[in-house]
């Protein structure tokens, strides 16, 4: 998905990546602020099921921030890096929210089912995490993160055994001011 300057909505859709037959590729990348996405199920991508960025390939930020995006009822499952990873050079990817979705077995690769390099506003409401092989949410630079109502299951179980220890939270903020509510 190509910047927009304008909030736009995805919903009732299914992407799959195909991972059985293709090396790389994610299957969704938004690049947008105040968008919805409602429904969708994100599955079997190479590498990540989302990507929220503000970075474009070449490196260069877009000219808007992309905060204020909603995902409702989605479910990211069988992605072998994260199913949903959020990238930000430049502290502009801030307050997304997550209300009733799921996330299944991604992370294959080593990978958190959830990285967000900036989590700032983040929110998580009433989601399921299972079966995680290195964990849920590794969360960066956070502030005013909530997390509330959220279930974890069987998540880094499947961890290699190198003597690291896994998580199924893990949450640093980027000063002793940032606020994070469990």
């Amino acid at each position: 998905v190509l910047y927009s300057s304008n909030p736009y909505g995805i919903s009732n859709l299914m992407l799959d990546g195909n991972n059985a037959n293709n090396t790389s590729g994610s299957c969704l990348i938004i690049q947008t602020f105040a968008s919805t996405f409602r429904d969708l199920t994100i599955q079997y991508s190479p590498e990540h099921g989302v990507i929220t960025t503000s970075v474009t390939a070449n490196g260069s930020n877009i000219l808007n921030t992309v905060p204020d995006n909603r995902f409702e009822n989605c479910h990211f499952q069988y992605n072998k890096k994260c199913g949903v990873y959020g990238k930000d050079n430049n502290n502009i990817l801030a307050d997304q929210m997550f209300l009733g979705c799921t996330w299944f077995a991604n992370g294959q690769s080593g990978f958190y089912q959830v990285v967000a390099e900036r989590s700032a506003g983040f929110v998580f409401n009433d989601c399921r995490w299972y079966s995680g092989y290195q964990g849920d949410i590794d969360a960066s630079k956070c502030g005013r993160m909530n997390v509330t109502g959220c279930n974890f299951e069987l998540n880094a179980q499947s961890a290699p055994n190198t003597g690291a220890v896994f998580a199924s939270l893990r949450i640093r903020t980027a000063s002793a001011n940032g606020t994070i509510a469990v």
